[in-house]
């Protein structure tokens, strides 16, 4: 058994989908189904991630908050990002019919929940968990802090 990551070792990840479309044809949104019969059928083949290769994807989405200093890892960056260097093959096309490029652009273009349902599922299947999704209670404890840190600075203020 080897701790290092074999980046020829591909696993598939599918799932089906139908597009909605407004009356000019246009795709407004994207539900991801299963067991229908019309729907289409996204099918990609994945790697799981390096050290290498997560430590560029945070290191590429981390911005330092400036109310409380510490790092956040942005979504909107990193899950594109990952995605675009886990992403093998798929079986996605543009209009004219050619392969879509696998790139973190359009990763980022996707709809949000297309692009989600593909990042669970890596995530399910290499076992990562990287994300904490956030609770009520975080929201809490980020809003006292941010309350207590402005009374302080207006207690300062009038201190001088």
């Amino acid at each position: 058994m080897s701790v290092i990551v074999d980046r020829n070792a591909t696993f598939k990840i599918e799932f089906q989908y139908i597009e909605n479309k407004n009356p000019d044809g246009k795709i407004i949104s994207i539900d991801i189904v299963d067991n229908v019969e019309n729907a289409s059928i996204f099918s990609g083949d994945f790697v799981n991630v390096s050290f290498d290769m997560m430590s560029e994807a945070k290191e590429e989405a981390t911005v330092i908050n400036h109310i409380n200093e510490k790092s956040m890892l942005r979504y909107k960056i990193f899950v594109p990002v990952l995605l675009s260097m886990v992403c093998r093959t798929w079986n996605l096309t543009i209009d004219n019919g050619n392969k879509m490029p696998i790139d973190k652009n359009v990763f980022s273009a996707m709809h949000f929940n297309f692009c989600e349902e593909i990042f669970k599922r890596w995530c399910k299947i290499t076992k990562q968990h990287i994300i904490e999704e956030p609770t009520d209670e975080m929201f809490l404890q980020f809003y006292n802090k941010l309350i207590n840190d402005i009374v302080q600075k207006i207690k300062n203020m009038g201190e001088k």
